[in-house]
């Protein structure tokens, strides 16, 4: 499985460029199954939750099978109360 790492904070200022850097990932994984790992990012707002949309959106599109791995507590929660935790198919939190 592809993997490509989420990086850096999501804000407006940076919101399309990390869009565009991710859908560049699922078009270069040419429909082969990819992994977003989350543990680089550094935002747990609404605006990271709307990138993890966007991209299994992109992907979808795509036809390639995404998941989201290693979230923070905090992305979580945010993505729990936005009611998209049973859509997004995000990877099980690693047990510490």
């Amino acid at each position: 499985m592809n993997t490509h790492i989420v990086s850096g904070p999501v804000s407006l200022e940076t919101f399309a460029t990390a869009r565009q850097a991710g859908e560049a990932a699922i078009a270069a994984a040419g429909g082969e199954p990819l992994t977003f790992d989350m543990s680089r990012l550094e935002s747990t707002n609404s605006l990271a939750v709307a990138l993890l949309t966007a991209w299994f959106r992109a992907a979808d599109s795509a036809g390639c099978e995404v998941r989201f791995a290693d979230l923070s507590a905090e992305l979580r929660q945010v993505v729990e109360f936005s009611g998209l935790a049973d859509v997004l198919p995000i990877a099980a939190a690693p047990e510490r």
